[in-house]
Order: C-alpha cells, then structure tokens, then sequence
C-alpha cells in the first residue's frame, strides 16, 4: 500500500529499475514516470504519442528490444486522456514476455 499515485511509482521504479536500464516512456505522460526514471539514471526512450493523439503502439513495439526494462503505459493518458486498446496493450505484453521486460500499466 501506498499513499498515493507518485508513491507507488517511486516505489516500483526504486524496486526494479537500476542505473542504465533501458525504460520506454510514451510522450506526454504524468511527469513523474520520467523523473523516477531520472533519479534512478535509467536510459529514458521516449516515444511521442502521434499526431493526432492516438496511442503509439506500433513505435513502441519498434523500439522493444532485449535491453527493455520497462514500458509505460497509462491508461487513459494524463494529459492526453487517450485511452489504449486491449488488444495495443496485449500486443506490448507479448513482445515484453520475450525480453523478460516489465510493463507498469498506470490505470489512476
């Protein structure tokens, strides 16, 4: 238990994230994935949403790869309030299974 969202994602990335881990955060999100990602000096890939808003999957699921740690996904998107799909999301958990990579799906 914690209190509250930032909390829980300090906690999450103190737990399992190290110097140099590779972490794909999608581009804007709630700030604070980046700066935990920051604080642990962790390779920040960031992928931009796309124009028109909807949820990158396709890039993300490019830029995978063995070196990913972790991926993002918050779902709806702060600030965007883009909303991903089960089946974009099931995707992404796919690929990670293969790399051993966590996916921290942020549901607030």
């Amino acid at each position: 238990m914690t209190n509250a969202t930032d909390e829980a994602i300090r906690t999450v990335f103190e737990t399992f994230v190290d110097k140099n881990d590779e972490i794909i955060i999608p581009c804007p999100t709630f700030a604070m994935f980046k700066l935990n990602a920051e604080l642990m000096d962790a390779n920040i890939i960031e992928v931009m949403y796309n124009e028109d808003l909807s949820f990158p999957t396709k890039q993300i699921l490019e830029k995978m790869n063995k070196n990913t740690k972790m991926v993002i996904l918050v779902n709806p998107n702060n600030p965007t309030a883009t909303s991903i799909t089960d089946g974009d999301i099931i995707k992404i958990l796919d690929k990670a299974i293969k790399f051993n990579s966590i996916v921290f799906i942020d549901e607030a």
